[in-house]
């Protein structure tokens, strides 16, 4: 009934993913606060994706785990922001902004990105895959399968598609290679496949929750 209601309900045409963070947590800045909204559209074929790993979620783990122990619930899907996944599905940054001093007694809000309604979100990209989340070998389906033009428009400098061939040819160092790219676009995604999600984990050893003496 969930997985229905996720991505064939006919009365529901997007999934909002909010995400509250602290953008300045590894400086120790426990005071901002960053606010994300992203939209996906599983009824749309650039948001196919979404419904895939949905659907091998329900299917290949949660249904087994369920058939294993019929009296627990198995836990839901994590479906972690930043993550490969994540950025396979395509979303859409429709608002994003950070309050300042959130904590003080002035607070300050600082609106970086909001789209209206009004704006057909078809011709708006979605956000931009970091290089370093690639593989070498998913470089490599990116050689082998994307037109030149494709890579080119995610690359530093537009003149390195050469200096890109010969790396993955030469199978030179991963963080070289990510070294060239910008980032990957939602056209460089769409010749990436799932990894190996559909993998049931099993805990090997009894779980014990740790205490402090």
């Amino acid at each position: 009934m969930e997985l229905k209601t996720l991505i064939n309900n006919p009365n529901l045409n997007r999934v909002l993913l909010i995400i509250d963070d602290y953008p300045n947590f590894d400086a120790g800045n426990y005071e901002d606060i960053r606010i994300q909204i992203f939209e996906i559209y599983p009824k749309e074929a650039r948001h196919n994706r979404f419904k895939e790993i949905m659907t091998n979620y329900y299917y290949k783990i949660y249904l087994e785990h369920k058939k294993s122990n019929p009296e627990k619930t198995p836990a839901p899907k994590n479906f972690w922001p930043y993550q490969f996944q994540f950025y396979l599905c395509n979303p859409i940054l429709i608002f994003k902004a950070t309050i300042k001093g959130a904590y003080t007694e002035n607070p300050q809000l600082v609106i970086d990105r909001w789209i209206e309604p009004k704006v057909d979100i078809t011709k708006v990209d979605s956000i931009s895959m970091p290089s370093d989340i690639l593989k070498k070998d998913e470089f490599k389906t990116i050689m082998d399968k994307a037109k030149q033009e494709e890579v080119i428009e995610c690359l530093v400098d537009e003149t390195s598609y050469n200096e890109f061939q010969d790396m993955i040819e030469n199978d030179e160092d991963l963080g070289d290679i990510q070294s060239l790219f910008s980032g990957i676009d939602e056209n460089l995604r769409k010749y990436l496949d799932l990894r190996d999600t559909d993998r049931i984990a099993t805990a090997k050893t009894k779980y014990e929750r740790r205490t402090h003496s």
